[in-house]
């Protein structure tokens, strides 16, 4: 189980200042902050390394097993309005989350790195769009770092995603076209069946008045 803080308000941060390893977000996991409170941060000077003693503070302040939740207004108001489409919303973040965790865990896996224990220090932030898609997300892990996704990373996390709904939508429309041959098989055996004894039942009658 995770500790899951929401933050109500209209995040606005640039794709670049996100992936900038000073970009506070570690205060995401503050309940005092709203969703727009780092709209104005700004950036100094090149992005520094995570390895600058500060920012390994900061990283390693955040803890595993957390997770914090940026939603915008209108999003949280039809949520409020629906239950159901507030629980569609959590399960295609969870979704969008276990296919990251499969990515990231399988890129560990690679490095020779415990994957459980890899996936147990984790902490996520995600950014919420209007219609409950996740549009930013950082993730820490032990020892204070960041471990993605990157700029990069996220590209082919994303194009592995295209790439599994296009093969969900080509093996629903291969059953679905299955189903329909089944079906006119069916109705041809049935248009058979009902001529054959519509025959039977003529030849029957014939025979009883010779």
């Amino acid at each position: 189980m995770y500790n899951v803080v929401t933050h109500v308000g209209n995040a606005n941060i640039s794709q670049g200042n996100w992936q900038r390893n000073d970009f506070p977000f570690w205060k995401y996991f503050e309940k005092g902050t709203s969703a727009d409170a780092l709209n104005d941060w700004q950036p100094s000077g090149p992005n520094p390394p995570q390895t600058r003693a500060d920012l390994q503070r900061n990283y390693s302040s955040i803890g595993p097993g957390r997770m914090a939740i940026l939603v915008p207004e209108s999003l949280q108001a039809k949520m409020d309005a629906d239950p159901a489409f507030a629980r569609k919303i959590m399960e295609k973040v969870q979704a969008w989350k276990a296919d990251y965790d499969l990515w990231d865990n399988t890129v560990a896996a690679g490095y020779g790195m415990n994957v459980a224990e890899h996936q147990m220090s984790k902490s996520y932030v995600f950014d919420l769009d209007e219609e409950g898609n996740v549009r930013n997300c950082t993730v820490t892990s032990s020892g204070g770092m960041i471990t993605g996704p990157t700029e990069e990373e996220r590209r082919q996390f994303e194009a592995e995603q295209e790439a599994k709904r296009k093969r969900r939508v080509k093996q629903i429309r291969i059953m679905e076209e299955s189903a329909e041959r089944r079906r006119l098989q069916e109705k041809e055996y049935l248009e058979f069946y009902q001529s054959r004894a519509a025959e039977y039942e003529f030849m029957k009658s014939n025979t009883l008045w010779k």
